[in-house]
C-alpha cells in the first residue's frame, strides 16, 4: 500500500534534475550495417532567381554507420541546372562523426568529377586527401595529396583557426610542371601566339600563404616559366581595396620567345634596315633600347600597388638588359616608377 512506502521509489534511487539532463544528452549508440539509395532524383527550383537544379543519384551507400569509428561512403551523382552546368561526381571516402568530442573528418577522400557546360569542353577535376574539423577547438585541417584540374596537378595543405569567429589560415601549394597553353585552350581561352612554340609550356609554382578573409600574404613565392624563375613575396593587404604589395626578383627572361611571330615581310624589312645601318647597327640598337617596353605603365593606372622588382637579365629584341631594378607605386590613376636602374650591354 502507499502507506508502507511500496508505492514510492526506494530511498536513494530518485533521479536528480542534473542526472536527468545528463541522461537525456547522452548520445545513443548507433549501429547501422548499411544504408543504400539507388536510382533517385532530387529537383530544386529557386522561384526568385528562376534557377533550377536536378540531382540524379545512381548510388549513395554508407556501410557500418556508427559514431565511434570511421565508416565508408560511396556517392555517384550527376548535377545539372537549367543553364549549362552538367557535373558528374564520383566520391569515395571514410566519414567520422564524433558527436561527443565534436570532431568530424573525411579521410581517404577520393573525389573525381567531370565539369561540363562551362568551358569549351568537359574538364576533369580530382581531389585526394583528408579533411578534419574540430568544432570544440574551432579549427580545420585540409591535406590534399592530389588536387587536379585539367592538366594542372598540385598538392596542398591548409590549417585554419577560429573558423566560426575570426578565421585565420595558413598553408602551402605546390604544382607539378604543366603546359599553360594547353590549360588556356581547355578553358576556352586562346593562348597568345609566341615566336617560340615551346614558350609557356613548362610552368611550375611553389608557395606558402597565410591570411584572413581581409588580407592574404604569399611568402615564399616561386614561379617557374620555362627557363625563368620569379621569386620573392606578395601580399594583398586589403582585399576590399585590392591593395597589392610585392618584392619580386626575376633571374632571367628572354622576352623575344614570348613575342608574336614576325611575318615574312617584317623579317625582310628588318634585314634591309640592318644592312643599311652598316657596322653601327649594334650600337644604334643599344642606344635605342626598348626600356619603355619593360615598364608597361598604362595597365597599372587602375591598380593599387606598391612594390619592388629586380631582374638579372631580360632580353628584348635581341638586346640584353642586365641588373634591372625599380620601385612601382600606383594609386588612383597615378603611377610612379622610381629607383630605376639597368645596364645595357656594357653601358648603364
Amino acid at each position: 500500500s502507499a502507506s508502507d512506502g511500496q508505492g514510492s521509489a526506494p530511498a536513494g534511487t530518485a533521479t536528480s534534475p542534473a542526472a536527468a539532463e545528463e541522461s537525456s544528452s547522452t548520445i545513443p549508440d548507433i549501429r547501422i550495417p548499411k544504408i543504400t539509395v539507388r536510382d533517385s532524383q532530387i529537383k530544386y527550383e529557386d522561384q526568385q532567381s528562376k534557377a533550377a537544379y536536378t540531382v540524379d543519384l545512381p548510388l549513395l551507400e554508407l556501410t557500418d554507420v556508427n559514431l565511434d569509428e570511421a565508416f565508408p561512403l560511396v556517392l555517384q551523382a550527376r548535377v545539372r541546372d537549367n543553364a549549362k552546368l552538367d557535373l558528374d561526381v564520383d566520391l569515395k571516402t571514410r566519414l567520422r562523426a564524433d558527436l561527443a568530442g565534436k570532431k568530424f573528418a573525411a579521410t581517404d577522400l577520393d573525389l573525381n568529377t567531370t565539369v561540363g557546360g562551362i568551358f569549351a569542353a568537359p574538364v576533369k577535376a580530382a581531389v585526394q586527401g583528408d579533411l578534419q574539423f574540430d568544432q570544440g577547438a574551432d579549427t580545420a585541417n585540409v591535406k590534399l595529396s592530389k588536387l587536379q584540374f585539367a592538366n594542372l596537378q598540385a598538392t596542398a595543405q591548409v590549417e585554419a583557426s577560429a573558423v566560426s569567429t575570426a578565421p585565420q589560415f595558413k598553408g602551402t601549394l605546390k604544382t607539378d610542371s604543366f603546359d599553360l597553353k594547353a590549360l588556356l585552350k581547355t578553358l576556352g581561352i586562346e593562348p597568345p601566339p609566341t615566336s617560340d612554340a615551346a614558350a609557356m609550356t613548362n610552368v611550375k609554382a611553389d608557395l606558402a600563404f597565410s591570411g584572413t578573409p581581409e588580407k592574404i600574404r604569399i611568402a615564399p613565392l616561386q614561379l617557374k616559366l620555362d627557363d625563368s624563375t620569379l621569386s620573392g613575396e606578395a601580399a594583398i593587404t586589403d582585399v576590399a581595396t585590392q591593395a597589392l604589395r610585392f618584392n619580386l626578383k626575376l633571374d632571367k627572361l628572354d622576352a623575344d620567345r614570348y613575342l608574336p611571330p614576325e611575318s615574312a615581310d617584317k623579317k625582310s624589312s628588318d634585314k634591309v634596315a640592318a644592312g643599311g645601318a652598316g657596322g653601327s647597327g649594334a650600337a644604334a640598337g643599344a642606344s635605342a633600347a626598348p626600356t619603355g617596353d619593360l615598364i608597361p605603365v598604362e595597365p597599372l593606372r587602375g591598380l593599387n600597388i606598391n612594390g619592388t622588382f629586380s631582374a638579372g637579365e631580360v632580353v628584348v629584341k635581341k638586346i640584353p638588359v642586365r641588373d634591372i631594378g625599380l620601385s612601382i607605386k600606383a594609386l588612383n590613376g597615378d603611377v610612379q616608377v622610381s629607383n630605376l636602374g639597368a645596364k645595357l650591354l656594357q653601358g648603364s
